[in-house]
């Protein structure tokens, strides 16, 4: 990734509901306007035949300088992304509580997602964030393209976004994270213990 880009995260495994496709388009659409935006789609491949179809993508569309693909990512790596980040970036087709977009406001990144359930019950237009609606490259872009050139209209959803997560999700996050940590100590147990092996 070239020095001095501006990095646009998209924190979603690889796989369809995801949409990444989505996401290129909009990116490769965004370049012609902001050459110094770079990507990072934080998450690993869980759909082997989605993550070619994103590759084909990256290789025709001549966006591999500017795209990583970062599947091995620790926590406290994911919370610099956040921070480092211009704006985070979710185009799910379906979410659940949107855990992501909630993270990415707790940590100042102002957030772009699309207009369906889980994300719209966190994200309100123009106030916390930015909403579009699901699976069009040119809205996406155009919101990523006004949010990033528009300082005033940045640092009020980066303002209201703490806010939203200081007033609604801290407690839920709380739970969340203790929650993930519970699963991912039974899982090393598992694993070391053999379980699940043959199954």
């Amino acid at each position: 990734m070239p020095n001095g880009h501006r990095i646009v995260l998209m924190p979603a495994r690889i796989d369809p509901r995801k949409d990444q496709e989505t996401m290129l388009r909009a990116f490769a659409a965004l370049r012609e306007s902001l050459p110094d935006v770079s990507l990072v789609i934080a998450g690993r491949r869980t759909d082997s035949n989605y993550a070619a179809k994103i590759s084909r993508l990256l290789d025709k569309g001549g966006l591999g300088a500017d795209v990583v693909i970062a599947e091995r990512i620790s926590d406290s790596e994911m919370e610099v992304l956040y921070q480092e980040s211009a704006l985070t970036v979710m185009c799910s087709l379906q979410e659940g509580l949107g855990l992501a977009a909630v993270e990415a406001m707790s940590w100042g990144s102002p957030v772009v997602t699309t207009d369906v359930d889980g994300l719209r019950e966190v994200v309100h237009h123009e106030e916390n964030g930015l909403l579009v609606p699901p699976r069009n490259p040119s809205a996406l872009a155009g919101a990523i393209l006004r949010l990033m050139t528009d300082s005033e209209l940045m640092a009020k959803v980066r303002a209201n976004a703490r806010q939203t997560v200081r007033d609604k999700f801290d407690e839920e996050m709380m739970v969340s994270k203790t929650l993930k940590v519970y699963h991912d100590v039974i899982a090393r147990q598992n694993h070391a213990s053999g379980v699940g092996a043959g199954s």
